[in-house]
């Protein structure tokens, strides 16, 4: 055990891990709300009133707040604190699974900063940043590489992630899936590399069925309804991206249970 692990695992530093995301889950999800100049201030949904320190500490400000703008009393969408408080938890498993590798920390936390503002984007509006993608994708290549992932894997992941969607979107001339999905299919496959890329997509494409099934069966959505798959695809990348070990592990161990069970 390094030294730095037996930092990045110490309280105070997984306590200020979990800080920094959920500062950055604000600051990233005021900017996905709509364009806004990264430098704008940040402002109340209703009013405009620009927002005072006390109003700008993650979960906290909305708690005390009791949900709503100090000044013109207007509500404060619930998924703030929420991405907020979700983003600080990925900071923090983030610092644990990167066990004192200071690279492999700074990327992921980069990931899920590039993830969190696509899924809102996507989820709120439909939109995809092609230049977002593409320049993660650009940045990710040679972390990835001096991380130890070999070349073939990772121009294989890019090829089938990006090509899977953008193929399904020039067949059906945009009617099965958006090109935006292709930009995140290409950025989760050099991230993920082959076939790590498999396993998202599987993740993506079970867990959407999962929502759009449940939706259905409530009357919430219609079967001739659309649904944003962008937010389906980074959450399942960031799901392989921190446990995918895990999973192959019990994956392993589930098809080995089976094949006891059916051939002795």
């Amino acid at each position: 055990m390094t030294v730095l692990t037996v930092l990045t695992s110490s309280p105070p530093v997984l306590a200020l891990a979990g800080l920094l995301g959920a500062a950055l889950g604000s600051f990233i999800h005021t900017r996905a709300d709509g364009p806004s100049s990264p430098f704008r201030r940040s402002a109340c949904n209703v009013c405009r009133k620009n927002l005072g320190p006390l109003e700008l500490v993650p979960v906290f400000s909305y708690v005390f707040l009791g949900g709503k703008c100090a000044g013109c009393k207007g509500r404060i969408p619930w998924r703030y604190p929420v991405v907020e408080a979700v983003l600080g938890i990925l900071f923090v498993l983030a610092t644990v699974a990167a066990d004192g590798n200071v690279t492999a920390l700074l990327r992921t936390w980069f990931v899920l900063c590039v993830f969190t503002y696509t899924f809102l984007t996507d989820a709120l509006r439909q939109d995809v940043s092609p230049l977002l993608m593409v320049g993660a994708a650009a940045v990710l290549v040679p972390v990835q590489l001096a991380l130890g992932m070999p070349p073939g894997p990772l121009l294989l992941g890019a090829l089938v992630g990006g090509g899977f969607f953008a193929a399904q979107h020039f067949v059906s001339k945009g009617k099965w899936v958006g090109l935006g999905d292709a930009w995140i299919g290409l950025a989760l496959g050099v991230l993920l590399g082959f076939p790590g890329v498999l396993a998202a997509l599987l993740i993506a494409y079970a867990s959407g069925a999962a929502v759009a099934v449940t939706l259905l069966a409530a009357g919430r959505m219609k079967r001739t309804s659309t649904m944003a798959f962008g937010p389906f695809l980074v959450s399942a990348g960031t799901v392989v991206l921190l446990w995918g070990p895990v999973l192959t592990t019990w994956y392993w161990r589930l098809t080995d249970a089976i094949g006891e069970r059916l051939y002795g």
